[in-house]
């Protein structure tokens, strides 16, 4: 496997950081980011048009 340059070193502070940022509360779980997900996909859906209705400007 071939690996960049201090690429351990990299990835050992994103490591670090997170878990520091989970220590004082920042960051999401998996399920609230889920849940905030499905809120946005919930308000931003198209409603359809009623089936009778036209369709075209005036």
């Amino acid at each position: 496997m071939i690996k960049e340059k201090d690429y351990n070193e990299f990835l050992n502070e994103c490591v670090r950081k997170g878990r520091e940022e989970k220590q004082i509360g920042l960051g999401f779980t998996l399920e609230q980011a889920k849940a905030s997900s499905k809120q946005v996909i919930e308000q931003t859906k198209v409603k359809p048009f009623p089936p009778n209705e036209s369709h075209t400007p005036n």
